[in-house]
């Protein structure tokens, strides 16, 4: 009977709103980038855990302005709106003193809310641990310069740290680029001469590192930084969107029972490790 309670879904409670870049969980394969579709799916399921409804509004789709946005919700009812990642938009004023809030990352520089997010930071330094012990010493970074603004620039920053373990001779600058593109990678790879590279996503670096005369994994380790089925043969670190979008929720649906809403005066950060995933863009030492 215990059980039976425990495997009870709990009677609708609410209404809550993801706000998104994608009007549904985009197919495997389709999404821009795989984590944010996992993130909706964890956002999903702990909403119908905790009785509520969860509504997604895209702004990839709906050209909403932002008062009409706030309009809506506020006729639906909604309790609560999670901010999902966007590579859309920067910043969002909405009527925020009517709703409780949770934002996933850092792509949303306003509102000033609660937030949870990958720790960037932290997957660098198990980049860095993982490759050293394997006896790799030329480290570098060529990144979307959207992905290192998206992460608060804590790639970046963890990236200059962790060069300092490396000798002089053997630190790289990072490189930032607008858009990945093949021959400036091949340049790149063969000026700077690494023997491992932290990337993004993209299952080009392969074919463009090997016609730059880099075998992979013999003569180049390529980690991911976002590690996901989009390249399931890399080497990386998963963020595990699925945990992120459920504690994202957890945390809105607590403000919600306890009636916090609006703008919070100290916003905290919830972060969230990443886990380490052996592909085969790694020599085997």
């Amino acid at each position: 009977m215990q059980q039976v309670r425990a495997n009870k879904r709990p009677n609708c409670r609410g209404t809550i709103a993801l706000i998104s870049d994608w009007k549904d969980i985009p197919p495997i394969g389709h999404a821009p980038h795989d984590t944010w579709r996992r993130m909706l799916l964890g956002a999903r399921k702990k909403a119908d855990e905790t009785g509520f409804q969860l509504d997604n509004f895209a702004l990839s789709e709906v050209n909403y302005k932002e008062q009409r946005l706030s309009q809506i919700l506020i006729s639906r009812g909604i309790l609560g709106v999670v901010l999902g990642p966007s590579i859309f938009s920067r910043g969002l004023a909405l009527d925020w003193d009517s709703f409780s809030m949770v934002a996933i990352g850092f792509s949303y520089v306003n509102p000033r809310c609660h937030r949870v997010v990958h720790h960037h930071f932290n997957s660098v330094g198990i980049i860095f641990s993982e490759l050293m012990k394997r006896g790799y010493r030329r480290i570098g970074l060529y990144l979307y310069a959207l992905q290192n603004l998206n992460s608060n620039r804590q790639y970046e920053a963890s990236y200059l740290v962790h060069q300092q373990d490396l000798t002089p001779e053997d630190r790289l600058p990072p490189c930032f680029v607008q858009s990945y593109e093949a021959e400036s990678f091949k340049t790149w790879l063969q000026e700077s001469k690494p023997d491992a590279i932290l990337v993004g996503n993209n299952n080009s670096f392969i074919d463009w590192a090997e016609e730059a005369g880099f075998r992979v994994p013999e003569d180049l380790a390529i980690i991911n930084l976002d590690h996901c089925c989009l390249t399931p043969s890399f080497t990386g670190v998963d963020h595990l969107g699925e945990e992120l979008g459920s504690r994202a929720v957890e945390l809105l649906v607590a403000q919600i029972h306890l009636n916090q809403r609006g703008l919070p005066k100290n916003p905290s950060v919830t972060y969230l490790e990443g886990q380490w995933q052996v592909g085969e863009t790694i020599a085997k030492h």
